[in-house]
């Protein structure tokens, strides 16, 4: 999936991509910034640029345990699989501890 953001020259190309459920924003001269579009107002004055749609993501943070076998085990913290692992009381490593993100 592109990541890139595509100009929207014109009506026709808008309209397509918000027919493609495309993410789109626009700006003017007056407000430079790049803000998500409302999907109803089209000036010819306004730049428009769009792209499909991105998956949303969370950051979660996975905790480092030694499992009695000597296997690293991560899991994310606070979760049900966390609260077993606290449970059994293995060996933490916090130093392998990683954040990362994940689709929602």
């Amino acid at each position: 999936m592109s990541v890139e953001w595509q100009a929207l020259p014109n009506l026709r190309a808008v309209s397509n991509a918000q027919h493609g459920e495309w993410e789109i924003e626009c700006r003017t001269l007056a407000a430079p910034d790049w803000k998500p579009w409302d999907g109803h107002v089209w000036k010819s004055f306004m730049d428009f640029r769009g792209r499909p749609e991105q998956p949303k993501t969370k950051t979660v943070k996975l905790v480092a345990y030694i499992m009695a076998n000597g296997i690293f085990r991560w899991v994310e913290e606070g979760s049900m699989a966390h609260k077993d692992v606290v449970a059994t009381k293995l060996r933490r490593v916090p130093a392998e501890d990683k954040t990362v993100e994940v689709e929602e």
